[in-house]
């Protein structure tokens, strides 16, 4: 059958998906498209940069492109979700760039409502990118004994092959080599991969660091974990807001016309006061 212009046109079109994009973060240069590296504050603590993967880039073409990239499925990655700040702390004592395992690595804060653990913390191992199956659970098996030294119980760890973003709106992984055959998610990167530029991804700096690590103590305190009392020592963060009784009369309030004027004395304001029960706020 011979392919119409529009069928043609869909088929190589790049800018649809990523219109919105361009001047917001993607830039067109000639027959290129330059992906602007934008270094904001996360919820991570990230102790190196990770130089096989080019997440940002992958995540564009997933989000917009709606296809599961080719080093996407080859990510092999070890989660854990830590019960506290405290744990939280010491997951960055093991995930270390002098004194860890060695592997690209990030914990925080889980702001994600779709990972059934938001308003908690996770943290995770990138394995070396096509390390394969087998040497994934070797390094699983690794992890998990390094952390359970550190916080004195068996840790609940999840190898996972990709992120969770995929599973949630692909299904589950041993699908999508078979996905990606009958839809040619290959040819199409391919396509991609001839017009997108992106710089190597930086090391986030030191002042976006301590920001964070400021910030997961506040996190900690707004949702009831209390291993954040060991990061202040003496000094208390602020109590939650709480609603006390507060009782108050019409003339504690008198009503103000929008020049700021009282008009307490109007006929109506007087009926009022007059008749108004004292009011009890709750």
């Amino acid at each position: 059958m011979t392919m119409t212009e529009f069928q043609r046109l869909q088929l190589v079109d790049v800018i649809e998906p990523i219109r919105e994009m361009i001047g917001k973060g993607i830039t067109v240069k000639g027959d290129e498209l330059h992906v602007d590296q934008i270094v904001v504050p996360s919820p991570w603590v990230v102790n190196q940069v990770d130089t096989e993967r080019n997440c940002e880039l992958w995540t564009i073409w997933f989000n917009r492109y709606r296809f599961i990239p080719a080093g996407c499925r080859q990510c092999w990655k070890v989660t854990y979700s830590p019960k506290s700040l405290k744990e939280v702390y010491q997951v960055l004592e093991l995930q270390d760039e002098e004194k860890g395992l060695g592997l690209p690595a990030k914990a925080g804060m889980e702001n994600r409502a779709w990972t059934g653990n938001q308003g908690g913390y996770s943290a995770f191992w990138y394995l070396p990118l096509g390390c394969g199956l087998h040497r994934a659970r070797g390094l699983h098996t690794r992890i998990k004994s390094e952390l359970t030294k550190l916080i004195k119980y068996s840790p609940d760890l999840i190898l996972k092959r990709g992120c969770t973003e995929f599973e949630r709106l692909m299904g589950p992984s041993d699908t999508w080599d078979q996905v990606a055959t009958e839809q040619g998610w290959d040819e199409r990167e391919k396509i991609l991969a001839s017009v997108f530029r992106i710089d190597p991804p930086v090391q986030p700096s030191k002042m976006l660091t301590i920001n964070t690590k400021l910030r997961m103590i506040y996190y900690a305190h707004e949702h009831g974990d209390a291993t954040y009392k060991e990061f202040v020592g003496q000094e208390s963060l602020p109590p939650l807001t709480r609603y006390e009784k507060s009782i108050h009369s019409d003339k504690d309030f008198p009503p103000e016309d929008r020049n700021g004027i009282n008009i307490a004395g109007h006929e109506d304001a007087d009926d009022r006061e007059e008749a108004g029960p004292k009011l009890t706020i709750v």
